[in-house]
């Protein structure tokens, strides 16, 4: 079927053929209702022309309509003509980046421009689930004005394409690769998981992305080969091309990393790659100014061998230091180990003698005491104070400590030549000096929100998240430190605060974030931080945003300090996340542990079934990935992705929260059946989210806005969130905290107590008997006790409390077998009669290094 100009196809008069293929033909017309010029794409294929195909070609071009970004195509109307289904979209005028690459390669600025675009479209359709699965230079429009549009995004699904895959990853001889020549071009594009028939995620079109500014830079496509099958072979298993020395470095680096074989080796997610093409593009892609990048492992493997003869390698750890590092090799770093005892360093920092250096570290089963050492004695001496960690040293030797056994301790001043700490605040996360040596900094938790304050008293800035490694400039005028917007999570990006309150975010986001010093020219803040995973490099940003990697290394790699001489302290180990359990009756513990971060979600009422999540980066994912497995120990089966996560009582099926933007609830089934994203509502943000006994509504604490959090109840089907209590109430993740009757929650309130709030609404009742810190876990079956939680230093307990008798008993306490590194226990789940528990623990081994010549 063809169409002429003045023939309708509904609302639309067809003014002219604008392009025809196999998959069908493209007219411009004249939308009659609104008078405007559309483009009307007939799709022509076999697998459409039924009610039930059209019906869902309709389903999903309705979805993609939804893409609402000025680097998509818009779509505008879907319906049916003669059986064949039609998608209308706004009218382009221009060209197809294939046209333009036709006429010879792309100036590398120009190339940046477009990249950097094309990765924010690619950003906004992979926060709202759309995978394109087909991008390649046909596919990509450019507007008369420079604007790159993506086209036919979230349709290629519903074509011969899917097929054609499928038949690719069963090929077997080049005659039957011929058959498949309409598609071969397509090819070229596929990342290896597609060739392979793996199930896809957002990083297949990272690779395809790569390949486009491969092809845009150098003319060439980096696989293609001589045949179907040699192409192929190149995608899975050979490396690209060199790419010209026209090309920056920094620009290079940017495209092997897209091109990586291995999905989690990519960029985590477009967002990040559209950040760092960002900076690119504003620096032109070459020069001091550009930010290096994390290469993949095959980059990072030739580096290591075009090194290898200048640069001589340190035994042990110091020389997976030397592989990952980018310095000049005339200055390679030198790394010197200041700790050998066996559990984790918390913090380190340098004494103004620049000498002497104050940790604090956990050893074997002890807790996390202050030692000092200087680099020209391998001993360390521990200093005579009780249970404490370093914060920071003043210019006058004086230093700032956090007492008692938790990350939110009590600041308190002591000297650094012994004496007595003098307390100052309580619940405070961090705290720095200002180089006058008189003021502090301090990062507090105040009726629960974090409050950053410079100098005390002065409250900067305040969140719902929580804050860290605060640290004072060198000029005194700023304050550097972590914003973390997931309360628990380490999740976050590096910030910087004036003195009159004005914040800047400098970084990406980043999965985790978990060091910051100034750099000891002060023009530069250094953090370690990781893109996926529970592995961190170490990281440097100015404060025009410029961000550059300064190392990397297998393991996780901390910054603690930096010295006015440039000497570095990092921590260099392995962090994970174990998971254990116990049944009725058992002597030994279970272990459940699955990628090494499994973070226990929910318990079934039964005790069979268990949902937990893994930190970003495990299963194969930049994201987090959500798990469900029965408690025997059977293989885990991975459910979807979310932050936090909650289990219904049957264990039938698994809420979750997503990132965004914007912040969303889906609900999973953990068997057969399809998921289900909730209405938002007035919501703005997500802190936690549980089960009604029922199993069809969810309580969750959230914040509409310019309010502070609440509670709310929805229900999953067609609800909308409706507000049970007053502000300032909330829930903690993971938590079951609904009775088995469905009238009161157990949250928790601006003290951090545990009260009782009607579900129908009404003031909280406190329990006085539990104390503040207490986390609920679960109502017992007959609704008359609540089991809670209580963090030690290292290890947990879990008390009964009889509400009516107010009476508090300890049930369980919790201590893996192997203590050392032992930070603490995350999160419990237990069943009503508490005869079945399941928990998941922090441990992170790490040593102490002095830095020379890092760069």
């Amino acid at each position: 079927m063809s169409l002429r100009p003045g023939d309708r196809v509904g609302p639309y008069e067809v003014t002219a053929l604008i392009g025809a293929g196999g998959m069908g033909e493209v007219y411009k017309a004249r939308d009659s209702r609104l008078g405007r010029v559309v483009a009307i794409k007939i799709v022509r294929t076999s697998s459409e022309q039924s009610s039930d195909g059209i019906r869902r070609f309709e389903r999903e071009a309705r979805a993609t309509g939804m893409l609402n970004h000025p680097n998509i195509l818009a779509v505008y109307d879907v319906g049916a003509h003669e059986g064949l289904p039609y998608l209308v979209s706004e009218f382009l005028e221009g060209e197809t980046f294939a046209a333009r690459l036709s006429r010879g390669i792309v100036p590398t600025k120009k190339t940046l421009e477009y990249a950097a675009q094309l990765a924010t479209g690619l950003a906004a359709a992979h926060a709202k689930g759309f995978v394109h699965r087909d991008l390649k230079p046909s596919n990509l429009f450019i507007t008369t004005d420079g604007q790159i549009k993506i086209l036919d995004f979230g349709l290629v699904k519903l074509t011969e394409q899917t097929e054609f895959i499928h038949f690719l990853s069963r090929a077997s001889t080049a005659s039957q690769l011929t058959q498949a020549g309409a598609i071969v071009g397509t090819m070229n594009y596929l990342s290896p998981e597609q060739i392979r028939g793996d199930t896809i995620d957002h990083r297949s079109d990272i690779f395809s992305f790569g390949t486009v500014l491969f092809e845009a830079l150098t003319g060439q496509r980096p696989f293609e080969r001589a045949s179907p099958i040699e192409t192929m072979n190149a995608i899975l298993n050979q490396d690209p091309a060199d790419l010209p020395d026209t090309v920056p470095p920094n620009v290079g680096l940017v495209v092997r990393r897209c091109l990586e074989k291995v999905p989690q080796e990519r960029f985590e997610s477009a967002r990040d790659l559209a950040f760092h093409l960002s900076t690119l593009s504003h620096g032109s892609g070459s020069g001091p100014t550009t930010p290096p990048l994390v290469a993949g492992r095959g980059a990072t493997r030739r580096r290591f061998l075009r090194l290898a003869a200048a640069v001589s390698v340190f035994v042990g750890v110091a020389a997976a230091f030397v592989v990952g590092q980018r310095t000049n090799p005339a200055t390679t770093a030198g790394y010197q180990q200041l700790t050998f005892q066996r559990g984790w360093v918390r913090s380190a920092r340098f004494a103004p003698d620049g000498g002497t250096i104050v940790y604090g570290a956990a050893w074997d089963e002890s807790p996390v005491r202050l030692f000092s050492t200087r680099p020209e004695s391998p001993e360390s001496r521990r200093l005579e104070i009780p249970s404490a960690d370093i914060l920071a040293i003043s210019s006058s030797n004086e230093m700032a400590i956090s007492l008692g056994e938790r990350y939110v301790g009590t600041l308190a001043r002591v000297p650094l030549e012994g004496g007595g700490p003098r307390e100052i605040m309580v619940d405070v996360e961090d705290a720095d000096w200002a180089p006058d040596g008189e003021r502090l900094a301090v990062a507090q938790v105040v009726q629960q929100r974090y409050r950053l304050e410079f100098p005390i008293g002065r409250v900067l800035y305040e969140t719902d998240g929580w804050i860290s490694h605060v640290r004072v400039s060198r000029d005194g005028n700023r304050v550097a430190f972590i914003d973390h917007p997931v309360s628990g999570d380490d999740l976050g990006a590096v910030c910087v605060i004036g003195r009159n309150g004005e914040k800047e975010t400098l970084s990406a986001d980043f999965a985790s974030v978990t060091g910051l010093a100034w750099s000891s020219t002060g023009d530069e803040i250094w953090f370690s931080a990781s893109e996926a995973g529970p592995n961190t490099s170490l990281y440097a940003v100015d404060l025009s945003r410029r961000q550059r990697l300064v190392t990397t290394a297998p393991g996780r790699l901390d910054i603690k300090d930096i010295g006015p001489d440039g000497r570095v302290l990092v921590t260099h180990g392995r962090f994970r996340i174990g998971m254990r359990s116990r049944g009725p009756g058992g002597e030994q513990e279970r272990d459940l542990s699955w990628l090494g971060t499994s973070v226990a979600a929910g318990l079934s009422a039964d005790g069979q079934t268990l949902l937990f999540t893994e930190e970003a980066g495990g299963g194969g994912t930049g994201s987090y990935p959500v798990y469900v497995r029965q408690t025997d120990g059977s293989a885990a089966i991975r459910l979807g992705e979310g932050l936090l996560a909650a289990l219904s009582w049957d264990g039938r099926w698994a809420a979750t929260i997503g990132l965004g933007p914007p912040p969303s609830i889906v609900v999973l089934s953990t068997r057969a059946g399809e998921a289900r994203l909730l209405e938002r509502g007035g919501l703005v943000d997500y802190q936690a989210v549980g089960w009604f006994p029922d199993g069809r509504r969810l309580l969750i604490a959230g914040t509409e806005p310019g309010r502070d959090v609440r509670l709310y109840a929805q229900d999953i089907g067609n609800g909308m969130p409706k507000a049970i209590s007053p502000e300032g109430i909330r829930i903690k993740p993971y938590a079951s905290p609904v009775s088995p009757d469905g009238k009161q929650v157990a949250a928790v309130d601006r003290s951090s107590r545990i009260v009782l709030q009607p579900v129908g609404g009404g003031e909280p009742t406190p329990l006085p008997e539990l104390e503040p810190g207490d986390e609920p876990i679960r109502w017992s079956a007959d609704g008359s006790s609540l089991y809670v939680l209580r963090r030690g230093v290292s290890s947990g307990r879990v008390y009964r409390l009889q509400i009516a008798q107010r009476q508090v008993e300890l049930t369980t306490e919790l201590l893996p077998s192997d203590r050392a590194g032992l930070i603490g226990i995350l999160a419990v789940q237990t069943t009503p009669h508490g005869e079945f528990y399941v928990y998941s623990y922090t441990q992170d081994l790490s040593d102490l290094f002095l830095v020379d010549n890092l760069r």
